[in-house]
């Protein structure tokens, strides 16, 4: 069979690389205006007016998730894995030069808009693939982006922004969310005449974690959660001045 992937393997080996979830803690640890960040997720405002506050990684090698290439082109890379995070953000997404990875199948053979295609490995659910091409999902995008890491040669992967729980009022994103998602819920709980409220799969999303942290030890890789907020607890907690 073809092998389809396009994982660098080694790129960057013995690196540290720090991952930016979607966390609202990252608004918190890096004491981002409250105000900005309404004007953020509002619309007001785009999401790389908050890349003066997050000056400390810009010289760092960095894995954003998702809505994080936004923040600039000292994003080293990003991985996504909806097709239809590309469809919505399509525009932004192909003008960012960093590195853009996803498990997207449209992207197979089909590299015109840069975007290099990482298989997923359907043997297990979590933890890191033993197949040196492919990478486990662990039920999120920055779960996936852990093993992605670790096939790319990090020695240390530092989590930021990875929270799996809401902020005190209730935030769920740093960035604002995912409003293109939202509004059919919405507009579905309007017409039963029912509250609309957000629902975040903390729960599936804290799944991996154990198999992550077991599987990165084995290769000699360290772990650490470095998030203001989190609701992680397997994996070592360091304050992300240790790193900085």
């Amino acid at each position: 069979m073809r092998n389809n992937s396009d994982l660098p393997s080694g790129l960057w080996s013995g690196e540290r690389v720090f991952i930016i979830g979607g966390g609202f803690s990252l608004i918190e640890q890096f004491n981002i205006p409250y105000e900005l960040y309404k004007e953020v997720d509002q619309g007001n405002v785009p999401v790389k007016a908050l890349t003066p506050y997050l000056s400390d990684l810009w010289d760092k090698r960095v894995i954003g998730i998702n809505r994080a290439y936004e923040l600039g082109e000292w994003v080293d890379a990003i991985y996504f894995y909806d097709c239809s995070f590309y469809n919505h953000y399509r525009t932004l997404l192909d003008r960012f030069g960093g590195l853009k990875f996803s498990s997207c199948s449209r992207f197979i053979n089909n590299k015109s808009r840069g975007i290099r295609y990482i298989p997923i490995d359907r043997d297990s659910k979590t933890g890191i693939s033993g197949k040196s091409d492919h990478i486990h999902f662990n039920f999120s995008s920055g779960g996936a982006a852990v093993d992605l890491a670790t096939k790319l040669g990090a020695s240390e992967i530092v989590l930021v922004g990875f929270d799996m729980c809401n902020g005190s009022n209730q935030e769920t994103h740093w960035h604002g969310g995912y409003k293109e998602k939202e509004e059919p819920i919405r507009q579905e709980a309007k017409r039963k005449n029912k509250l609309y409220q957000k629902k975040m799969p903390h729960k599936r999303h804290s799944k991996p974690w154990r198999a992550l942290l077991r599987d990165t030890q084995k290769k000699g890789v360290e772990l650490a959660n470095s998030s203001y907020r989190t609701a992680i607890n397997e994996i070592p907690q360091v304050g992300l001045g240790e790193y900085l």
